[in-house]
């Protein structure tokens, strides 16, 4: 088995940032945000993108490492 690495480490830590944002996210679209809030739309939009591409690239990150 091979050894982890930095990366591995700051990758698995994102995909916890991540999963967090998401239920974060879920929680406040149910409690708090007022239909048609176009600020927080802009800003729910730009998180949801910086999940969206984190995740991508960490799914391609481990297709691409080596097998052990």
């Amino acid at each position: 088995m091979a050894e982890r690495n930095a990366k591995d480490y700051a990758i698995e830590f994102g995909g916890y940032l991540a999963a967090a944002a998401r239920r974060y996210m879920a929680s406040v679209n149910r409690e708090v945000i007022p239909e048609g809030d176009t600020e927080c739309g802009e800003a729910w939009r730009g998180l949801k993108s910086a999940i969206y591409e984190f995740e991508k690239r960490a799914a391609r990150l481990k297709e691409q490492a080596p097998l052990s």
